[in-house]
């Protein structure tokens, strides 16, 4: 594992690698942020305390759904070239009712 170190207004972030060159770990100051990949290589989770977002991906690696940690979720849509010709996004609402 390799690891990188950014320091901005005297706030540090400490940024760690796999072998793969993949980002594992991000330590903030208030909040870790840690990563999973597929075999692939695609992203598959990125987890912090505010939860976890989530990638799915199709037979080429594109992405074709995401769902963010407060639970909207993003679909994206290609056409037969490989281009992404939609991309809808669902809000996750909630109401409190009194």
């Amino acid at each position: 594992m390799s690891k990188a170190k950014k320091t901005l207004e005297s706030k540090e972030e400490n940024y760690y690698y796999n072998n793969k060159n993949q980002l594992l770990q991000i330590d903030k100051e208030n909040d870790t942020i840690f990563y999973k990949y597929d075999n692939q290589g695609n992203t598959l989770e990125q987890t912090s305390s505010k939860g976890t977002t989530t990638y799915q991906y199709d037979i080429y690696n594109r992405t074709r759904q995401v769902t963010t940690e407060n639970g909207d979720t993003i679909k994206n849509k290609y056409d037969p070239l490989g281009f992404r010709y939609k991309k809808e996004i669902v809000y996750q609402c909630i109401f409190l009712m009194k």
